[in-house]
């Protein structure tokens, strides 16, 4: 009976995907009903198996004949299932996809059997596994894609004999940049988070390696972690230095601490800082070269130009106009949230009265790319690999 649920559970889960890729690749839409029709049948099987199990207990039938979950399973599911929903709306809440796929992810996860995953997941939490398998083929395609778009443009650069000048005209401009105090101000919030992050990532990895490392490999999970939210701390704390009671105050907590740390405890300290300095330099040079390679691919390929008498619902706006946008309390105030999956009608309304009052003809905005293919391609590695990819590179090279 548990491999029938089990069986049924994966085979609604490749049929309702199947056809919400498709319609997302051709309408750019992921409708609601099938979310609904995939959760539907999906408690209609763990029901069943609950009655299953429940008769089991009750020795209606021989449990060393027949097999049924135990009770703690169903509470497993719920908790999977009630961290999924969670997430899904924090990536939904913070614009990092829209509301379909954020239901697409809650769906797959609440889907995909826990013994599809191995031991060795983050407590209470499999389908964290999941989220890896959706990003990391994801972020390797763009980030293939923008490697070789680079390479182009420098072949280019090369062969027009132009090389030499962007490379001066790219530092001319990294040495004018601080001479910005939001840069400055940006540039400490950068190292003074850093450094405190690592004063306590001791700590911090004593209390959650244990299940870290079997599922994200600690140190890989954290890079992650850095990558996506950096733009977000860094911008919140630059933003509370620039009180100057707070920059002096952060200023004279990095001096106590180190001041402290190389009176008492000299050796550990010394032996930190090089690991620091080293991790840092390595963290802050893949980080840098990814974003630029991001970034570059993203203005080359992925941004567009729009007239701002023809802006369509659903228009997906640029990070350079949302802080245009955001900058202006007044127009902040009355568009409201702009989530993931594009602006509102009313929204569109509001920018375009904006834009004419600010005599702007154009706005900047990214092509819409259809999110759902890469949430069925997690899915599917999931099942196959019964566990993240990184798991699994972690254990080749390991051997």
């Amino acid at each position: 009976m548990t491999f029938l649920a089990d069986s049924l559970l994966i085979i609604i889960a490749a049929v309702l995907g199947l056809i919400i890729v498709f319609e997302d690749a051709r309408e750019k839409k992921i409708k609601n009903k099938w979310i609904i029709l995939g959760f539907k049948l999906g408690l209609f099987c763990y029901f069943a198996l609950l009655v299953w199990s429940i008769l089991g207990y009750m020795r209606v039938y021989s449990p060393e004949s027949l097999n049924f979950y135990q009770f703690r399973y169903f509470f497993y599911v719920l908790a999977n299932s009630c961290l999924s929903i969670v997430t899904a709306y924090l990536f939904w809440h913070y614009r990092i996809w829209p509301a379909g796929d954020a239901k697409l992810f809650s769906l797959f996860a609440f889907l995909i059997p826990l013994n599809y995953y191995s031991s060795g997941f983050l407590p209470y939490f499999p389908s964290s596994a999941l989220l890896i398998n959706i990003f990391i083929p994801a972020f390797t395609f763009t980030l293939a894609i923008a490697l070789i778009e680079s390479l182009r443009h420098i072949i280019g650069l090369i062969r027009r004999n132009e090389l030499l000048f962007s490379v001066k005209k790219y530092f001319k401009d990294i040495k004018s940049g601080p001479d910005n105090p939001d840069n400055l101000y940006k540039t400490f919030a950068f190292f003074a988070s850093s450094a405190l992050f690592f004063i306590f990532l001791p700590i911090f990895r004593i209390l959650v390696e244990s299940s870290l490392s079997p599922m994200l490999g600690g140190g890989i999970f954290i890079f992650a972690v850095l990558y996506f939210l950096q733009n977000h701390f860094i911008e919140s704390i630059s933003n509370v230095l620039k009180k100057k009671i707070y920059l002096f105050a952060s200023a004279a907590l990095m001096i106590f601490c180190f001041v402290f740390s190389l009176v008492y405890f000299p050796d550990h300290f010394i032996f930190a800082l090089k690991t620091v300095v080293k991790i840092s330099l390595g963290f802050a040079t893949i980080l840098v070269v990814i974003k630029k390679m991001s970034n570059f691919y993203i203005k080359r390929k992925e941004e567009i130009m729009i007239d701002s008498d023809n802006i369509p619902e659903k228009t997906i706006l640029s990070d350079n106009m949302i802080k245009s946008i955001e900058e202006d309390k007044n127009l902040a105030t009355q568009m409201g949230s702009i989530h993931a999956e594009g602006l509102s009608a009313e929204q569109i309304m509001i920018l375009k009265q904006w834009l004419s009052d600010k005599s702007k003809k154009s706005i900047t905005a990214y092509k819409t790319i259809p999110f759902a293919f890469w949430i069925f391609i997690g899915a599917a590695t999931t099942l196959i690999l019964k566990q993240s990819i990184i798991h699994h590179i972690l254990a080749f090279l390991r051997t």
